[in-house]
């Protein structure tokens, strides 16, 4: 009795296409896998094609939505001719971190900025990435000729900074953004009163 052949899948290899069809251009797929018998030998393939146009179009939607996200979610704001605000809310990972490294530094260039508050109330957890990346800007920011003032450290984040040996010496730091604004207008000259009418 002759004994039935196996082919076995090996592996499978993939790549993504452009194709131009008439005014617009069509995203494909194309799936290859060799078929082996119980040997090893290849003795045929599989190949198929799949249109991912639809797919490709929504990842660049979601791309370009989750860019907007991220510019909205690093907003900054000008207070007084000379000094910016950039209050930080949520989770800052090495994209955000970018964001708000561009964000800042363009609006400095723009407001020709002398001072630039940044306010970390907002921010559920300051771990050594986050520390490091806010020296970045610091640093950065301090290239183009603005400084910068730390705020919203609270005192649990103030301890972790301190176990975690983030050193924080040269940058200005205060504990809320109201003693924040107040450093800002004293280092420029003005200075912030109650008015009661």
């Amino acid at each position: 009795m002759e004994s039935r052949r196996q082919w076995i899948a090996a592996k499978k290899y993939t790549g993504h296409y452009e194709i131009p069809h008439h005014k617009e251009t069509i995203n494909i797929e194309i799936t290859a896998v060799p078929l082996k018998d119980e040997n090893g030998k290849i003795v045929g393939g599989l190949e198929y094609i799949t249109d991912i146009t639809s797919k490709v179009k929504m990842e660049n939607e979601l791309r370009t939505q989750t860019q907007t996200i991220l510019e909205l979610a690093t907003p900054v704001i000008k207070i007084w001719d000379g000094i910016l605000l950039l209050p930080l809310v949520g989770i800052v990972d090495t994209a955000r971190a970018q964001q708000i490294i561009e964000n800042l530094l363009n609006s400095i260039v723009e407001n020709e900025a002398e001072l630039a508050i940044l306010d970390l109330t907002g921010v559920p957890v300051v771990d050594t990435a986050v520390a490091r990346h806010i020296i970045k800007t610091v640093n950065a920011a301090k290239m183009l000729g603005a400084q910068t003032i730390l705020t919203g450290f609270s005192p649990e984040v103030s301890q972790t900074l301190v176990t975690l040996g983030v050193d924080l010496s040269n940058i200005t730091t205060c504990g809320s953004l109201k003693t924040g604004i107040s450093k800002a207008f004293s280092l420029i000259g003005k200075k912030v009163v109650s008015y009661e009418g």
